[in-house]
């Protein structure tokens, strides 16, 4: 007897492990692949099926080729011998609908299986009388987490001189029933289409349909186009009607769908159909076109998604124009001043306007290529975050505390080395020209490409005019874009240097020799970066607390102490080598006390309290989408101010624009509720936001009026000025007791 229960507990161990293993092979791989044909043996010339089978984990689905709001597609592409084998491009069956409830987290797909069939054909004998057809599918499968995933299947047909069926066939033909047929123009059109601030909205009539049971929508390919709404009306007195809701950019042409449906010649009893419908205009007849102004005086997204060719162009003129700008933005500014006196100095160097030139020109593309590097460095980076599926916006690495930190670091180095606490470069500045033709292809060339790397680093958090539309249209949009427009902000930022550089007439107007007094003023600029890195601290205390600014703090105290300390055993006649040897248990002791003294708290993200104070007396309330809601339904006009503490031009906003008595005054009579989006620390829903807007990142201000409709959203500019704000919210009105009729 005293075995049993030995015996019961081992066997429900066993029965334990093996559910675990069950369940933990399903998270590895919950979706097998296989490659099918409904025929075991093909002829030349005959017409065949072949199909990427997908089975999939109890719980988990995987996405149509249109995935819907979140979510990425199923792709399958089939090869074969070109030389006698040709497999067409695979058709998707109509798909299941997910989280219907949630427009935010909509999705289109299959769950359990689905089988995904081409059409086939052997055109010539292959030698040895088989044909090898194979599969590449990529995929991705959501359960309560989502895994990537891809599959390789293959298949090796005998090739005779008649095609012999295989038991797969049957369920070809079942899946053929599911395929989208289409639906012609005279039988589904568009009726309308009117477009207002990136939201498109489609009436699309269909005379042709007698019964619509549902419908899933599609776009362009690739494109960041989202579902707002999609509704199929069935009024007594006129045809069917079906209304869709879009934002984003390419959301046309190709916006349109599969519709089930029954067609208006078919029988009652018959089966509902999917069929494929496009967003084209009726024969004879074009659809009313209302673009709708925009609401705000700052540059939005082209209204015809038709013309995405001129679209790019003008993306391209805002970045250039607004990596110009760019250059005067609060951000910037401590960094650049003291590199115009660089070059300042450096044309002071010789009168000879040959070796000017050089020295100028030299040293301008030293410049731009720190640019360059660092925002092609970005580009790259957030087209591997968007692939691996994180979600990135403009100025994105001040979210991290380390980033941060790094900053504040290396400011405060280069502000010492200004200050000649510690030698900067191998030797002291000479007015001799042999000298300086020796190293200028050392240190200052090196200088100047450093200099552009800080630049761009510190111009990230600052939005400038006409910059938000360009990078909101790059980040939401493919890779090659990301690219081509992150270049043009970086042409833009180095183009007045570049300009420095190749014109050379400005600098007749210097004096002949440099004086002490301008190497005081040289000095002094180390200010400028200690001001920076002062803010950047805040920026670390309002995200992560005041422990984590403590004990950066501290560092920063041992990192000065250690750069006296460097510069009180090294002279600035030593040579390189012997300044390593010296800088090396040094810099080991810089690690070792950032080791023990740098603490940043993990977790959520901390209270946004200090956020939420007003100089004037605002009330401000933290933004939640909920809320939002509910202050909506309610007849509030309400104000949301998406801001960060990292972000210069929304300081300079608050303080000069917003936070102010006469803004406090207009808030308060019209009783519009004010809520902030804190973007310190990264916030998904913050960037799921921004996104909705092509808004590559903060600032963003919407003005939501009392019991409007969405497309009567008022988006305002980056850079606000006391009349734009007082006329929007003027423009939206007072607050409503109920949107009750």
């Amino acid at each position: 007897m005293s075995k049993h229960p030995k015996l019961l507990l081992a066997a429900a161990l066993a029965t334990i492990t093996l559910a675990s293993s069950v369940s933990l092979a399903a998270h590895l791989k919950p979706v097998t692949a296989s490659l099918v044909s409904d025929s075991q043996q093909v002829a030349v010339g005959e017409e065949f099926r072949v199909g990427v089978r997908l089975e999939i984990a109890d719980g988990w689905h995987i996405y149509w080729t249109y995935p819907g709001n979140t979510g990425k597609p199923t792709r399958v592409k089939f090869s074969s011998n070109q030389n006698h084998t040709k497999v067409l491009q695979p058709s998707f069956p109509y798909p299941k609908v997910f989280d219907a409830s949630n427009v935010d987290e909509l999705s289109f797909g299959y769950e359990h299986e689905v089988l995904i069939p081409a059409n086939a054909m052997v055109f010539d004998t292959p030698d040895g009388g088989k044909t090898s057809i194979s599969a590449h599918v990529t995929f991705l499968a959501c359960k309560n987490s989502c895994v990537t995933g891809s599959a390789d299947p293959s298949l090796t047909l005998a090739v005779g001189e008649h095609r012999r069926p295989s038991s797969m066939a049957a369920e070809f033909d079942a899946t053929q029933g599911q395929l989208p047929k289409s639906l012609g123009s005279k039988d589904a059109y568009l009726e309308s289409l009117s477009y207002h601030a990136g939201h498109y909205k489609l009436s699309i009539s269909l005379p042709g349909v007698s019964r619509a049971k549902g419908f899933v929508p599609s776009w362009i390919q690739g494109s960041s186009c989202k579902i707002d709404r999609y509704e199929i009306h069935e009024p007594d007195d006129g045809p069917i009607y079906m209304e869709l809701d879009l934002h984003g950019n390419s959301c046309l042409p190709g916006a349109g769908g599969v519709l089930l449906a029954q067609k208006k010649d078919s029988g009652k009893d018959d089966k509902f159909v999917p069929f494929r419908i496009k967003a084209s205009s009726a024969q004879n007849a074009g659809p009313k076109v209302v673009t709708q102004a925009t609401e705000t005086k700052s540059a939005q997204t082209p209204a015809s998604g038709t013309d995405g060719q001129s679209s790019l162009w003008l993306m391209l003129l805002f970045a250039f124009l607004g990596g110009m700008i760019l250059n005067v933005m609060p951000c910037v500014i401590p960094v650049v001043i003291p590199k115009l006196l660089h070059v300042v100095r450096t044309a002071q160097k010789t009168s000879d306007p040959a070796t000017r030139r050089k020295l100028l020109w030299a040293n301008a593309l030293a410049y731009s290529g720190g640019v360059f590097s660092t925002l092609l460095a970005l580009a790259t980076l957030v087209v591997i975050l968007k692939h691996v599926g994180h979600e990135v916006g403009w100025g994105f690495q001040f979210q991290n505390p380390w980033f941060l930190i790094f900053m504040v670091s290396l400011l405060l180095v280069l502000g010492l080395g200004m200050l000649h606490v510690f030698p900067l470069q191998s030797s002291s500045h000479s007015d001799d020209l042999k000298h300086l033709r020796k190293t200028r292809r050392n240190s200052p060339l090196l200088e100047s490409f450093l200099t552009g790397l800080l630049v761009t680093f510190l111009g990230t958090p600052c939005t400038a005019p006409m910059l938000g539309p360009a990078l909101g249209y790059a980040f939401s949009t493919g890779d090659l874009e990301v690219f081509v427009l992150l270049t043009a902000v970086a042409f833009g930022l180095s183009f007045p240097f570049l300009m420095l550089g190749a014109w050379t007439g400005w600098a007749k107007i210097l004096p002949s020799k440099v004086t002490e007094r301008y190497d005081r003023v040289m000095r002094g600029m180390a200010f400028l970066l200690f001001g920076t890195a002062v803010w950047l601290l805040g920026v670390l205390a309002d995200g992560y607390g005041a422990q984590a600014l403590a004990s950066t703090l501290w560092f920063c105290l041992v990192l000065g102490a250690s750069a006296w300390l460097y510069g009180l055993l090294v002279s600035e006649s030593e040579p390189w080598k012997k300044r390593l040897l010296k800088l090396l248990p040094i810099a080991l002791l810089v690690a070792a006390a950032g080791w023990w003294l740098l603490e940043i708290p993990s977790g959520s993200q901390q209270t946004t309290e200090p956020q939420l104070r007003s100089r004037v007396g605002i009330q401000w309330k933290t933004f939640d989408e909920n809320k939002l809601a509910e202050l909506r339904k309610s007849g509030k006009t309400v104000f949301v101010d998406f801001t960060a503490g990292w972000c210069m031009n929304c300081k300079a906003n608050e303080r000069l624009v917003i936070e102010t008595q006469k803004t406090k005054a207009i808030i308060d009579r019209l009783k519009i509720v004010s809520l902030k989006a804190d973007n310190t620390r990264r916030d998904p829903v913050i960037q799921k936001w921004l996104k909705r807007y092509h808004r590559a990142g903060v600032p963003m201000y919407l003005i939501f009026p009392a019991c409007a409709k969405d497309e009567k959203t008022i988006l305002l500019p980056e850079i606000l000025t006391p009349s734009i704000l007082r006329d929007a919210l003027e423009k939206a009105g007072p607050s409503k007791e109920s949107c009750v009729q």
